[in-house]
């Protein structure tokens, strides 16, 4: 009957209803997915009228002089605008947030938008108006009545020295992050110092700028006595060396994203500080050694994420920094000086994520071994064979709670696996797994969420191999197209409740699995291309009053839907064989 993707909504005096939802693009992919944001089913009250004038007003001036965008923004209830969100939870659903970014059409050229007509919206704190070409305001002091205000987002902009009102800082008592990245002109101390004398700033991106036009950063930005900022973006920012030099000298960031730079001094002040730091860059000139060096002052860092490091130079061989740290991130760095330095101090580990990273023959995993304190290991991507990953590692690693060996080219199930009993997350999706030994999950009573798809598994796959997964949320074994899963057995009965099932183009026994009808906390359910037959139970949807997202296209089933969902759902249902 072709593709027929329906958004199914419900309640309890309304039939079943449908709707053809072919603008949601997420559903729009070989076969068939649904998606579903979901919201409220019934609010008691609508926008506000002079918000929804408000709002209207906004939309005629982001247009001028013959501009068509935010079309979508018609009918009485602009909370259900795209971009605005408004306190369902409040007797008046004031609008909360506004989400106009990257809207403007190149056409149009430059904005200059009114501040006054933000100051109806009484109860906003989410103000982004990123990339809409704003390089001016008319009456920007407007903005510093926007006492609510939380976030504001105006990167990717055209803003000047005037680009913020100098009382933004001091009037604004709640505001938490500012992001001005990507703004097209040279970021200026004087644009700065609008932010000066806030007492909650937290996070300020600063990411894709040349900065400073005038060689430096504000000092009340930097100072624990007069700011309260914590999270500083530089990455991409061509810092010169009077910017560098503020920034040693700052005493309150404990987060920066920085790129690497041989403009940064040895002696460092911000790394004592630092409980984060995020470094990028694709470094061919030894940057990257002369940062991690300073790094080795760091004695309060927790957290490290080191990004395309292709050429790290060399470390102290004794780095105590390292030894405090709890998460380390590395993607794309080939540097096993480095790699491995960091293995043998940081033991305190308890977040491991290794993305893109050159393993080698194993060697450099050898040095996991000693990281007994893990609670979250992700090896995504490494090119892991079941050769390179190291024998006795899992079985050391008796703390982990979430284990992820993704993109990799394993044909086993690692060794080790099913010893790991106090583990919650495993992921082995997209490796070449072709079997699962029926003792893997017999000890892996915590296991919450599993994931085995996009691999070669064949054969059968009994669901009582998951008897003793009492505490199962989300199982995914779709695109495994050579197996066949055997969901029902006379002797067993689920201990678990799902809150996902993902069975997509696997082989189920050509219905729709009868279990299921006991499965009462579904959010999503994926079923297509599975060699489904006959008609669609009516218990399906009857004792589903979770679910979100349904999908059953590919099979031979009818395509006549047996009842209507509890709540709003975002069903796929074709195409029908």
């Amino acid at each position: 009957m072709g593709m027929r993707c329906i958004r199914l909504l419900h309640s309890y005096k309304v039939a079943v209803e449908f709707l053809v939802t072919l603008f949601l693009l997420l559903l729009r992919f070989d076969g068939c997915q649904a998606s579903s944001s979901s919201s409220p089913t019934t609010t008691t009250h609508r926008c506000v009228e002079e918000e929804r004038r408000a709002l209207l007003q906004l939309r005629d001036s982001f247009n001028f002089p013959n501009g068509h965008a935010l079309s979508y923004w018609v009918g009485d209830d602009c909370c259900k605008w795209k971009g605005v969100e408004c306190d369902l939870f409040s007797s008046t659903s004031r609008v909360i947030s506004i989400d106009i970014s990257y809207e403007r059409q190149s056409e149009q050229g430059t904005w200059y938008p009114n501040a006054t007509l933000f100051t109806e919206f009484k109860q906003l704190q989410t103000l982004d108006l990123s990339g809409n070409k704003i390089s001016g305001w008319i009456n920007v002091q407007a903005l510093c009545q926007l006492h609510n205000l939380k976030e504001l987002w105006v990167g990717g902009n055209n803003l000047g020295d005037d680009g913020l009102p100098w009382c933004l800082g001091r009037s604004l008592p709640f505001l938490e992050e500012v992001s001005l990245w990507g703004n097209n002109r040279n970021i200026s101390s004087l644009l700065l110092r609008a932010l000066c004398g806030s007492t909650s700033l937290r996070t300020l991106w600063l990411n894709e700028n040349n900065l400073i036009s005038d060689d430096s950063l504000p000092p009340c930005l930097l100072d624990i006595n007069r700011s309260s900022l914590e999270i500083l973006g530089l990455r991409n920012s061509n810092l010169t060396e009077g910017v560098l030099h503020a920034l040693c000298n700052s005493t309150n960031v404990k987060g920066l994203y920085l790129d690497v730079t041989e403009n940064l001094p040895t002696e460092c002040g911000v790394f004592h500080n630092l409980q984060t730091l995020v470094l990028y860059g694709d470094d061919h000139n030894g940057s990257s050694s002369l940062v991690l060096t300073a790094l080795c002052n760091a004695t309060n860092l927790k957290t490290l994420q080191l990004r395309n490091l292709y050429n790290g130079g060399n470390l102290p061989t004794k780095c105590d920094a390292f030894r405090y740290l709890e998460t380390l991130y590395i993607s794309g760095s080939s540097s096993w000086v480095v790699l491995m330095t960091l293995f043998k101090e940081a033991r305190n580990l308890k977040t491991l994520k290794l993305y893109s990273v050159n393993v080698g023959d194993g060697k450099l995993l050898t040095e996991l071994v000693g990281l007994t304190n893990l609670k979250e290991l992700y090896l995504w991507d490494n090119g892991l064979t079941d050769e390179t990953l190291s024998l006795g590692l899992l079985r050391n690693l008796s703390l982990l709670e979430g284990l992820s060996i993704s993109n990799n080219n394993l044909k086993h199930i690692p060794t080790g696996i099913c010893e790991l009993k106090n583990l919650q997350e495993l992921s082995l999706r997209a490796n070449m797994i072709d079997a699962i030994p029926t003792s893997t999950f017999n000890n892996l009573t915590s296991l919450r969420s599993l994931d085995l798809s996009d691999n070669k598994l064949q054969g059968t796959l009994p669901f009582s191999l998951f008897a003793n997964l009492s505490k199962l949320k989300h199982i995914d074994l779709s695109n495994n197209d050579q197996l066949r899963i055997e969901t029902e057995s006379p002797t067993w009965i689920p201990s678990f409740q799902l809150d996902s099932l993902r069975l997509d183009n696997c082989k189920l026994n050509n219905h729709i699995p009868s279990f299921l009808s006991t499965q009462y906390n579904l959010n999503i359910l994926s079923l297509s291309y599975a060699s489904l037959q006959g008609k669609i139970p009516p218990w399906l949807l009857y004792n589903k009053t979770s679910l979100l997202v349904l999908s059953l296209g590919g099979n031979h089933l009818d395509s006549q839907f047996p009842v209507n969902p509890r709540n709003a759902t975002t069903a796929c249902l074709g195409p029908f064989k």
